[in-house]
Parts: structure tokens; C-alpha cells; sequence
């Protein structure tokens, strides 16, 4: 156990020590965690998991002298201290937001922080088991569909009860129940890891026959012309998004309208983060199908690889504000209300900071990689969360922190600038871009 602890911690130490201190930092932020918890408390084992696919860990396990249970059971002891560990930092950063800025933040009891302790339970049994039923190829798919499967469970519970505090009356039976699970998880996922056949099952499927050319001849034609290396990588990049992509654009469409809510006249839906996280999602799919390496040997020009990086962000920063206005235009009037008036001021700025951190963030993929990237990303994430909510202090004006709302009638006039503003970052971090995207080939 030692050993699998050693290499976790100090052999992948560059890695590991972000992956959990990233979704650290993320707790800090004051945003009701505790009501879903696995989105941050389970991010360190789904990238653990993913190096460990990337390293191909399971077929190098199987010739070293370790135990399969331990195997097994250093992910479990990983998954128990971030069930302790993230929700007590997210009690704890709630309550001093409660007591800072007061509402609409609220102090949790003790009771919510043994519920999302337990849910977390239930997640992670769910989540483990399918990895070691299943193996790491696929993790984010199963990532989201441990969330899925206790939550679809609770809530039908808790509507055949007809009782929403179902489980804070039954607290210790609730308890009981979920980590019985973990227990339950542990021992099933210990016989699937011991009985899969270690190799075969995770390499890639090599078919007995050949491959027809499934592209026809005047598709082939169309792709001429300067623009045809650009064309041809956003094929392939379209080609990604709807075969390898459906599953995790729709959690991440999900979760990110989760957490709308109407502060300040103006509707705060970030669904234009998209923008963001979809070219990190699909360099990291480039870098595990190798494709990085392949490039080098086709004559693709370095502009047209980064301009595909940025064309992407583009369009799923558009996207989302659509998806923002449209989703408000809906749910609103439904509800009998009336659609925010300062939501196109929120937008405005939105878009502009996703357009400023996607000039900073694809140079550095480009630069340190998707696994160091992934890091540099979330920690972006967490800079655009704590000056958002600097932004919004003037919610409490009793706090020393909130030096901006004194310029908030300038920052509404700025509003209209802003994107143009992020569009011309994007547009002077290109060749940025491209340099780093040369140097690292040259490294390569």
C-alpha cells in the first residue's frame, strides 16, 4: 500500500498534487457545494483515473507483486478522505461567506454536511465500481453517470415518500444505508478487478478486416483551396464532438445551468463557460488518441492547428449566450416573472472574460500540455469566480473587499466593449499561440 501511496503522491507529485489541490481551491469559492458535491469532490479520482488510462497503469499493475485488493483498495481509501476532506471545506468557506456578505448565502447545519458526506458515498461507490468493472477508457462518461444514477434514485425516493426531508428525519438509518454501499461497492468492485483479464480488455480492439474509405469522392473534391488544412482539422474536430463528446457537453451543459440564479436584476447563467472547457476537453481527447504526435507528420501549417483551437471556443461561447437568452426567455415568463433587465450587462462582461482567459489558456496549453493545462485552467476558473463574486459584493456593503461597486455605474456603460475587448486578446494571442505551438514541436 505504501507503494501505490509513493507513486500517487510522489512519483505523479506534479500531477497529483494539482488534481487534488485544484478542486481545493474550488471550495473556497462560496457557492452552495454541499447540494451537489460530487462535481468537486470527485474530480481528483476522475483525474487520477484518467492518468492512470494514460500510463496504462492497469496492465503494468498485473506485472508487478501487488495484491489486486490493494489495488482496489488505495482508490477507495482516496475516494473515503476526499468524502471527509471537500465537504468540511465547503461547510467551512460557506459559513464564512454567510457570515461576510450574509444573504443569499446561509451557514450549513450539521446535517447538510453529513448528507453531502453521504452522498458522496453513494457517488463514489457507484463511481468505482463502474471503474473497475469497466475500466478507465471511458471515465468521464462514468463520472457523470455516478452523478446521474444516486441522484435519479434519491429523487425517486423522496417523491414516492412524499417527504423532502425524508432523509433529515432518518439521519442515522440514511447513513448506515450509504456506506453500507461504499462497503457493498468495495468488496464487488475487488471480484470484478480480480476476474477481468488484465490487458486484453483495455487494449484497443484491432478488426479482422479492412477498413472501407468511407469518404466519398466529391466530399474529397471540396476539401481544396488555402483554407483546406483549416477544413479539414475542424472536420476532425466535429467528427470528436459528436462521436466522443455528446455525453460529457451534455453533463457539462447541465451543470453549469444548475447553478443559474437571478442576483442584482440580472440573470447569472454561465452557460457561455462553454467556450472554455470545450478546446481543453478536445486537446485532451488529441493527446490521448496521440493525435499530437501524428500531426507533426502531415503537412498541417501551425496556424491552421491553433486557429481550429480557437474557432472552437468561439463557437461554443456563441453557444452558450444563446442558450443563456433563450433558456431566460423560457423558463421566466413561465414562472411569472420577467426576464432580468441587466442580463445582457451580465453577459457582456461574461463573454468578454471567457474570450480573455481562452487567449491565456490555449498559449499554455500549448505550452505545458493538457495535464499541467487542465491545472492552469481550473486555477483561471477560480480567478474568474472570486472576481465575479468582488464584482457582486455590493450585496453587502459592509464588505472590505468591495473596492469595485463604487465603478459599477462605468462598468455597466463598458458592458458593450467588453466583448470586442476579449475578441481583440484573441486575436493578439494568436501568434502567442503559434510560437508555443512551434517551440513544443520542436521539443518533440
Amino acid at each position: 500500500m505504501k507503494a501505490l501511496f509513493y507513486r500517487t503522491f510522489y512519483v505523479n507529485m506534479d500531477f497529483s498534487f494539482f488534481a487534488f489541490l485544484g478542486p481545493l481551491l474550488l471550495c473556497v469559492v462560496p457557492i452552495p457545494w454541499l447540494y451537489l458535491p460530487e462535481v468537486v469532490a470527485g474530480l481528483p479520482l476522475l483525474l487520477l483515473f484518467q492518468r492512470d488510462y494514460r500510463d496504462q497503469w492497469d496492465d503494468l499493475a498485473a506485472t508487478l507483486p501487488l495484491p489486486t485488493w490493494m489495488v482496489v483498495a488505495e482508490k477507495f481509501l482516496l475516494a473515503a478522505a476526499c468524502t471527509v476532506v471537500y465537504p468540511l471545506m465547503m461547510a467551512l468557506m460557506q459559513m464564512f461567506a454567510a457570515d461576510a456578505y450574509g444573504e443569499p448565502f446561509f451557514p450549513p447545519t450539521g446535517a447538510d454536511i453529513l448528507l453531502a458526506m453521504g452522498s458522496l458515498l453513494l457517488f463514489f461507490g457507484c463511481y468505482l465500481l463502474l471503474m473497475f468493472w469497466r475500466g478507465p477508457r471511458r471515465a468521464g462518461l462514468m463520472f457523470f453517470a455516478a452523478i446521474a444514477l444516486p441522484s435519479l434514485l434519491v429523487t425517486l425516493i423522496l417523491f414516492l415518500a412524499g417527504n423532502d426531508d425524508l432523509f433529515y428525519q432518518h439521519l442515522p438509518p440514511s447513513l448506515l444505508v450509504m456506506a453500507a454501499w461504499f462497503v457493498a461497492s468495495f468488496l464487488l468492485s475487488l471480484r470484478l478487478y480480480t476476474h477481468q483479464k488484465v490487458g486484453s480488455s483495455r487494449a484497443i480492439p484491432l478488426p479482422g478486416h479492412r477498413l472501407r474509405d468511407r469518404t466519398s469522392f466529391a466530399r474529397a473534391v471540396r476539401v481544396r483551396g488555402k483554407s483546406a488544412p483549416l477544413r479539414a482539422l475542424l472536420y476532425k474536430d466535429c467528427h470528436l464532438i459528436f462521436r466522443r463528446m455528446p455525453a460529457f457537453l451534455i453533463g457539462l451543459v447541465v451543470a453549469l445551468y444548475m447553478f443559474r440564479y437571478e442576483l442584482a436584476g440580472a440573470d447569472l447563467c454561465m452557460l457561455p463557460m462553454l467556450g472554455m472547457v470545450v478546446p481543453l476537453q478536445l486537446m485532451a481527447l488529441d493527446e490521448h488518441a496521440k493525435w499530437t504526435f501524428a500531426l507533426r507528420l502531415y503537412p498541417y501549417p501551425p496556424q491552421a492547428v491553433v486557429l481550429s483551437r480557437y474557432f472552437w471556443g468561439w463557437v461554443f461561447t456563441l453557444v452558450g449566450v444563446v442558450l443563456s437568452v433563450g433558456t431566460a426567455y423560457l423558463v421566466y415568463p413561465q414562472a411569472g416573472y420577467a426576464v432580468p433587465p441587466n442580463t445582457p450587462i451580465f453577459l457582456c462582461w461574461l463573454v468578454g472574460l471567457v474570450l480573455i482567459i481562452l487567449a491565456v489558456e490555449i498559449p499554455l496549453l500549448f505550452r505545458t500540455g493538457v495535464s499541467a493545462g487542465k491545472m492552469i485552467s481550473i486555477g483561471l476558473l477560480v480567478f474568474f469566480w472570486i472576481l465575479l463574486g468582488n464584482l457582486l459584493a455590493r450585496i453587502n456593503e459592509d464588505n472590505p473587499l468591495a473596492a469595485l461597486p463604487q465603478v459599477l455605474p462605468l462598468l455597466v456603460d463598458l458592458a458593450p466593449l467588453v466583448p470586442l475587448i476579449g475578441l481583440a486578446v484573441n486575436l493578439l494571442s494568436i501568434p502567442l499561440a503559434v510560437r508555443e505551438y512551434r517551440l513544443s514541436a520542436a521539443a518533440t
